[in-house]
């Protein structure tokens, strides 16, 4: 079993399927075209754009948003709005806090259910199971 650490930004508990994208992405015009329920979405980072809010609103009351969304880098400020409006749970700062994070090798993760706590007032654990081979 791993557990990584990451930043409460917003609090809650989620659990899931984990899909890793290592790379920076788009709520507007990207994720807004996919089914990410019963998801716990990693990515390395945002790009940003001023209506992120409304469209991570609008995926989770079509019922497409994730379960959480976790995030390498710091969170930027838009995707803290949207993810406060949908109360979606929100973790950041992942490399940070675990030192040689490699998203890429984190890929081989996809699919396997893991579980989000972040109800403390600071740190959060995400648990990520053994893959058996």
């Amino acid at each position: 079993m791993m557990t990584l650490k990451g930043r409460v930004v917003v609090p809650g508990v989620a659990r899931g399927k984990l899909l890793v994208i290592p790379d920076n992405v788009s709520f507007y015009g990207e994720l807004e075209k996919r089914d990410l329920s019963g998801k716990i979405l990693l990515v390395e980072g945002t790009r940003g754009s001023t209506v992120a809010p409304y469209v991570i609103y609008r995926m989770c009351r079509r019922g497409v948003a994730p379960n959480a969304l976790l995030i390498a880098t710091r969170v930027e400020p838009m995707i803290i709005a949207g993810a406060v409006l949908a109360e979606l749970v929100l973790v950041d700062s992942l490399a940070e806090l675990n030192p040689g994070l490699n998203l890429q090798a984190l890929q081989e993760y996809n699919g396997v259910d893991v579980e989000v706590d972040a109800n403390s007032a600071s740190l959060a654990r995400i648990t990520v199971p053994a893959i058996r081979r």
